[in-house]
């Protein structure tokens, strides 16, 4: 396994669609540590499933270059209730990734509800989530794979995550109206945000995105607004970052 995680670590990238010379090259470190382990058929099937994931591109990359929102909101938040809630069957996983103004942000997963998971009511620590909420992770890097600024530098900063709703224009339906917050940390080079907002179930009918830009107030620049159709789309004169995503939200809460 320990050969695994370096094979993908040294050829995986976030826009992957492999050419043939990285699948060649992949092929041929697998061919050495087969000679060197002399354990052909194990190696064999293994460099089979590092070529897989390559091949599947950018969720592959997500999924396995991050860490698991679990993970993140174990991290930021008090207590382990959250990170529980995020290993539940109501949490979403997503790993969606986009390239914008110079970075690569990725929605890793969500989850939302009035009860987030039953098996956590009796937790000691339940009071640090909060029951009637949506929470989201999301990853951001740069595109040159330089490492983002830590707490500690002057150039840190917390990007801004925001709900957008269908239907609705950013002055009815934004951070303020949806009691939002963003707490974030740097971890191996790579920025972690993990957003609060109210809970968007009952959008999930209409249709909600999450826009993801560099400071709060910057969304009515970054996307635009059909007022026709209610809809929500990345504006293509807007030159700094501007991720959007849908959310899947079930449609029956």
């Amino acid at each position: 396994m320990k050969d695994i995680n370096f094979l993908l670590k040294t050829n995986l990238r976030p826009d992957c669609v492999p050419d043939e010379s990285l699948n060649t090259s992949v092929l041929k470190r697998a061919k050495e540590i087969e000679n060197m382990k002399r354990k052909p058929f194990r190696i064999r099937v293994a460099a089979a499933a590092v070529i897989g994931i390559l091949a599947v591109g950018s969720t592959a990359f997500a999924a396995y270059h991050y860490l698991t929102p679990s993970q993140v909101a174990e991290e930021l938040a008090v207590g382990n209730s959250l990170s529980k809630a995020f290993e539940s069957a109501d949490a979403v996983n997503i790993n969606e990734t986009q390239h914008t103004g110079g970075y690569i942000v990725s929605l890793l997963g969500m989850v939302s509800g009035k009860n987030l998971i039953p098996e956590i009511s009796d937790d000691a620590n339940a009071q640090d989530i909060e029951k009637d909420k949506t929470y989201a992770v999301v990853a951001i890097e740069k595109e040159n794979h330089s490492p983002m600024p830590v707490v500690s530098d002057d150039a840190y900063q917390t990007f801004c995550l925001s709900p957008l709703i269908h239907g609705k224009t950013w002055m009815e339906a934004n951070n303020g109206t949806l009691d939002a917050g963003v707490s974030s940390f740097v971890q191996d080079g790579i920025q972690y945000e993990l957003l609060e907002c109210d809970n968007l179930e009952p959008y999930g009918e209409t249709g909600v995105y999450l826009g993801v830009v560099s400071k709060f107030g910057e969304e009515p620049d970054a996307f635009s607004y059909d007022s026709s159709t209610g809809s929500y789309g990345i504006n293509p004169d807007y030159k700094g970052m501007n991720a959007l995503f849908e959310l899947p939200l079930d449609e029956t809460k």
